[in-house]
């Protein structure tokens, strides 16, 4: 009877260890297909409702007409973007809307093309602004427009990774997040908002080619060896959201020619990098620009930066390589060191336009209020006027630049007999160890005598920075 009962226990013990190893691997993830034909699913969406957290949806090649909703911890997983293309099924706010009020871990979406038609829907993809999170993942995919009205993409997450994406023309995208990663996409417009939370806040955007516009950032953000190929603005620092420190690093900006025009009679104005109202420090280093009207601007006339930093910088072929143009916070520093900018020059064509009247490598515009501006080690060389001064207020300080071989004067500061503005500059200029000669071929012998008659600074008291 004992023997009986412990081999009874024996296999009570076995059927108990036989069921555990089950119900470990019922916790496990499952995969669920989706294809065309043969496959347990023949609608994304189907497996998305069948799906749990953590689950993998796998697509095969095929087209795919419907619009999608997750609302759950899931991965889809597209065959190729060039074999898995996702459409409009209908009329919708977006093709892939993500959320609703809920916490989700980790969503991913790779290999598929996301494409827009006859204009169904407003968004390419749309994360829920009553969802939170955690962990978003967009990589290798296309987003295609043939529309000509602007396609979103809106993404919102703790951590957002989107990398070795293309996105066609108007199709424009938006992060926002704690920490942004931004890298080796092929983009059009993008706006980066690393300010999910109050603390630890950051971007990286690196290795991209931007096509036609560029990146609007702020916050904690490194903008790092991109191509901006652009049409429009390169990179826009601040704007309306505030910046804590950006560093702009190691681009290449090729423009589209300067002075565009957007009518007949009217030009467009294109910065490579414009620094706006960012409220904090900008590094701007090592950046190779060509092409633009504007190389660097710096425009903050309602929150501008107290500290930016513009080193090490080629800046070629445009009208004003960089452009202190407003300025109303005091005070605000400005270092401008060793850079090599060159060929600025106003084309001679007809058109309205706002701002100075002449090429220069450098001006310090009227509104520039209060600014003190460190020059130092600078090539400003082959353009109208090397150096601009024009501000009523503030400090310049000029040390070791080399300022020749300009058109018109090296160094020039819009004081009487120079020049006769309504409101002449009250900005203080020092320095000393400058090389600045062989300026002025452009002026009249007459005109030189205004200055210390050579055409290389303009009033002549401006020689002491040539000692």
């Amino acid at each position: 009877m004992l023997l009986i009962m412990l081999r009874g226990l024996r296999l009570i013990g076995l059927s108990v260890l036989m069921v555990l190893p089950l119900s470990l691997t019922l916790s496990v993830a499952q995969p669920y297909t989706v294809c065309p034909s043969g496959c347990p699913f023949t609608k994304i969406q189907a497996a998305l409702d069948a799906a749990k957290d953590g689950d993998t949806i796998t697509v095969g090649p095929g087209i795919y007409r419907e619009n999608l909703k997750i609302t759950k911890s899931v991965s889809l997983s597209g065959a190729d973007p060039a074999q898995v293309r996702l459409l409009p099924g209908g009329p919708a706010y977006a093709l892939v809307h993500i959320g609703e009020e809920s916490t989700l871990k980790t969503v991913r979406i790779e290999g598929f093309t996301l494409q827009q038609a006859a204009s169904l829907v407003r968004e390419s993809i749309y994360v829920d602004v009553a969802t939170a999170i955690q962990n978003f993942v967009f990589r290798n995919n296309r987003v295609l427009n043939r529309e000509e009205q602007d396609w979103m993409a809106s993404f919102a997450a703790d951590e957002a990774i989107v990398e070795k994406n293309v996105f066609s023309s108007n199709s424009t995208l938006e992060i926002e997040g704690r920490k942004i990663r931004l890298i080796n996409n092929d983009l059009w417009l993008v706006r980066v908002n690393p300010s999910w939370s109050d603390t630890g806040n950051e971007a990286l955007v690196e290795g991209n080619i931007f096509r036609e516009e560029g990146v609007l950032v702020s916050g904690n953000t490194i903008v790092r060896k991109n191509q901006f190929r652009s049409a429009g603005v390169g990179i826009d620092v601040g704007g309306r959201p505030e910046v804590e420190f950006v560093q702009v690093l190691e681009n290449e900006f090729l423009g589209p020619g300067i002075l565009r025009f957007t009518d007949p009679f009217r030009f467009q104005l294109i910065d490579a990098i414009t620094v706006g109202n960012s409220g904090d420090r900008v590094l701007i280093e090592g950046n190779k620009i060509a092409d633009y009207d504007v190389g660097i601007l710096v425009d903050g006339w309602w929150q501008p930066s107290p500290e930016i930093i513009i080193r090490r910088n080629s800046i070629t072929q445009g009208i004003w390589g960089i452009w202190v143009k407003e300025q109303q916070r005091q005070p605000s520093r400005i270092e401008i060191m060793e850079n090599a900018i060159d060929r600025q020059k106003y084309p001679e064509q007809i058109g309205t336009l706002r701002g100075p009247s002449l090429g220069a490598g450098l001006v310090l515009d009227r509104e520039a209020h209060e600014v003190e501006l460190i020059v130092r080690g600078n090539h400003l060389i082959l353009s109208e006027f090397g150096v601009v001064l024009l501000a009523g207020s503030g400090r310049a300080d000029l040390q070791g630049n080399r300022i020749v071989d300009n058109e018109l004067w090296g160094v020039f500061l819009a004081v009487p007999p120079c020049w006769e503005f309504d409101t002449p500059a009250k900005v203080q200029v020092t320095g000393s160890g400058n090389e600045i000669a062989n300026n002025g071929k452009r002026l009249k012998p007459e005109e030189k005598q205004v200055g210390d008659g050579e055409g290389n600074v303009c009033p002549k008291e401006l020689m002491s920075l040539k000692r």
